[in-house]
């Protein structure tokens, strides 16, 4: 809980610093965003999607939300807690553990983005973030067998290992300036 704790903090801070600072190259980015996550979210429910498919689509729509943000170091920190909710949102998602529709979520996201509201675009995304968490709880599990699981590439596929948030192109600090000494 306390990885979603720090998401959520990260995530807003980034927003708040992004949204009124997009321009026009950002808002087409996003708005591009929004529709393929719109569109992989309905694959994921009619089963043409895996969840990795649909992971990629969730976390670039996420990601473009906060691309504007103009801090380095904020994007790539918020890009290692993208990276390490992963396992649990996947599993959330996977598993229907709570009634919730997560397009519906992501739509309602990405009309207060592209509206630049601020207030509501950072409530509904630790919301959406906080649904997640929850999701996970034994307590809050769907009974039913009306709920088809989710598919994913391959079940035997070995676990892949974790994408750095690290960019070479920039410094260890995530600055355009290079590293810098210790």
């Amino acid at each position: 809980m306390s990885l979603n704790v720090a998401r959520v903090g990260v995530e807003i801070a980034s927003l708040r610093l992004s949204l009124p600072g997009g321009d026009d190259d950002w808002e087409a980015g996003m708005a591009a965003a929004a529709w393929r996550v719109k569109k992989a979210d309905r694959a994921l429910r009619e089963g043409r999607e895996t969840l990795e498919g649909w992971e990629r689509a969730n976390a670039a729509f996420h990601a473009a939300a906060a691309s504007a943000c103009n801090s380095r170091r904020l994007l790539c920190v918020r890009a290692l807690m993208q990276d390490q909710c992963a396992r649990y949102r996947l599993a959330s998602i996977g598993l229907h553990r709570t009634p919730r529709d997560p397009g519906a979520e992501d739509a309602a996201i990405a009309d207060a983005v592209l509206a630049r509201d601020v207030d509501a675009a950072c409530r509904l995304t630790a919301e959406h973030y906080r649904r997640t968490a929850v999701g996970l709880s034994p307590e809050n599990a769907v009974r039913g067998e009306d709920i088809p699981p989710a598919r994913t590439s391959r079940p035997d596929a070995p676990a892949r290992g974790r994408a750095s948030a690290w960019n070479p192109s920039l410094g260890r600090n995530g600055d355009r300036d290079g590293p810098t000494t210790v």
